[in-house]
């Protein structure tokens, strides 16, 4: 069994660049699948030892890993809004749920979401509207709850559902929708975004430029903050518990 710790403040130094064996590589794998980054990256990031430790890092993620099977990770601190930045295009699509209908995106905002909270679905009731103006949502789960809360139960079951975005629109307007069941990190890559960047609560909204904010905002706020820069109001948000 794969031990999947999360640690905070621990940093490694005197390193040295290294070429990976193939066990410390496979464990960086199953660390970049479970935190929801594309494991095609491995191959450009810089790896660093320190004695039984490896070390590398991308975007806010700094990832320590051993040939055993072992990974630990931690946020960088003083996070910056270019390494949020690269943390949000290192994140793998596949995790995500798309509700865009339009073919010419100007905007990409990536959404922590949870089917049990009241302000992510009046921001949800909005997305048609920004989807319109070229506004792309994709949604990535941030349960609330542990694995036995009601809100990690349903996403589960939502972000394992042939038709994601179907079960997406019931579960969160609290309807039946088909329970269905399979292993998927989807989850798991919401709660490590949000460890590593201190987020807390739904819904969360990351944008391209590095920057973040946690609560509802109205669709017309959100286009002008995008296309003026004016400066982003949001109401109340779900405490992540």
């Amino acid at each position: 069994m794969q031990t999947f710790i999360v640690l905070f403040g621990l940093f490694i130094t005197n390193a040295f660049a290294v070429e990976l064996p193939h066990a410390a590589k496979q464990t960086l794998i199953l660390a970049f699948e479970e935190t929801g980054l594309r494991t095609s990256l491995i191959p450009t990031l810089k790896i660093t030892k320190k004695e039984s430790f490896y070390q590398t890092d991308i975007g806010a993620f700094l990832f320590h890993f051993t040939d055993n099977g072992i990974f630990l990770f931690e946020s960088i601190l003083k996070t910056s809004p270019l390494q949020i930045k690269n943390t949000v295009n290192a994140l793998d699509e596949k995790h995500f749920i798309s509700f865009n209908t339009n073919q010419n995106n100007r905007f990409k905002i990536i959404v922590l979401t949870d089917v049990t909270c009241p302000y992510s679905l009046t921001l949800h009731r909005e997305i048609e509207w920004l989807s319109a103006e070229g506004v792309e949502i994709l949604y990535l789960p941030l349960p609330r709850g542990d694995e036995e809360s009601l809100s990690f139960k349903k996403m589960h079951a939502v972000w394992c559902n042939q038709d994601r975005q179907n079960a997406f629109e019931k579960a969160i307007q609290n309807q039946r929708f088909r329970l269905e069941d399979c292993q998927t990190f989807a989850l798991n890559a919401g709660n490590a975004l949000g460890n590593v960047l201190n987020i807390k609560g739904t819904p969360t909204l990351l944008f391209e430029d590095g920057t973040i904010s946690t609560g509802y905002s109205s669709a017309v706020d959100i286009l002008d903050y995008l296309e003026k820069e004016t400066p982003l109001k949001s109401d109340g948000y779900s405490v992540k518990e």
